[in-house]
């Protein structure tokens, strides 16, 4: 618990496509899958934290598209405070032209992901950890109730 988690600035934000051979294929409705494209999200800070997210969007064409929608988010919150709260609003509104739904939508997610990932890091806890406590603070449920 050694970073003060206030002072956070996002540095930078990358994005790498990759596609994963699966063990078995998975079968849909559209078709059968034998790899899955993920998209691998790092947030870097000032302070040396990298947050990480991923994003799967089913198609291996989409990466080059996503990918860009993720590095433009990352120029645009670079040099701010790594918040995903106001990070993910201000990414929603910047892309408010393309839409909110679709590559967009899953492009914000990926940032936000990796912003809670930092935070987490910067705290000393494991992400679960940390997203429990938050919803125990916004829907007011005592510690004790959870450990049951």
């Amino acid at each position: 618990m050694g970073t003060n988690v206030s002072k956070l600035t996002v540095r930078d934000v990358t994005a790498r496509g990759v596609v994963v051979p699966l063990g078995r294929p998975v079968a849909t409705r559209v078709g059968m899958f034998a790899e899955w494209p993920l998209l691998l999200v790092d947030l870097t800070t000032e302070e040396g934290i990298t947050g990480r997210g991923y994003l799967a969007p089913y198609l291996p064409r989409a990466l080059r598209y996503l990918a860009l929608a993720v590095r433009d988010l990352g120029e645009r919150l670079a040099g701010g405070p790594v918040a995903p709260v106001q990070g993910s609003d201000a990414a929603r509104r910047s892309l408010t032209l393309l839409g909110n739904s679709g590559l967009a939508s899953m492009a914000v997610a990926g940032v936000d992901m990796a912003c809670w990932d930092a935070l987490a890091k910067a705290l000393g806890v494991p992400l679960a950890v940390l997203l429990a406590f938050i919803a125990m603070r916004l829907f007011g449920v005592d510690a004790n109730v959870v450990a049951l």
